[in-house]
């Protein structure tokens, strides 16, 4: 039995070592109750998905620079898509739940159902 040894990172796995760890499975799986070809399939699909992250990761860092100040604050803001929020009004504080961000004359605003929610006007996000 041939021994498939991984380096680097715990948590990174590169392209070439989930190959290996398939090669490594193939080479050692009982003749007498092989691997599935949906199982195999599946896990074919799973190594394509990790290798398609990584480039957009890989892509996205590279732009991230050339984006400055407004890239950090979409990326802020996008991090409250999905989440109930507590906004400030003249009537007092009110829930909203964020379902977007766009752009609304030159300056980011979340989205909630028709309504422009001001990010200054923020107060707290609650637990979803």
């Amino acid at each position: 039995m041939e021994s498939v040894s991984l380096t680097g990172s715990p948590s990174v796995v590169s392209r070439e070592q989930l190959l290996r760890l398939m090669v490594a499975q193939l080479q050692n799986q009982n003749p007498l109750e092989p691997v599935s070809s949906q199982e195999f399939f599946g896990q074919l699909s799973q190594m394509l998905m990790v290798e398609s992250l990584e480039r957009l990761r890989t892509g996205l860092e590279a732009m991230v620079p050339q984006l400055g100040p407004e890239a950090t604050a979409l990326a802020t803001l996008a991090g409250f898509v999905g989440r109930t929020i507590l906004v400030e009004t003249p009537t007092g504080p009110v829930q909203a739940r964020v379902d977007g961000v766009r752009l609304v004359e030159g300056q980011w605003r979340l989205t909630s159902g028709q309504q422009d929610i001001d990010p200054a006007l923020i107060r707290g996000m609650l637990e979803n």
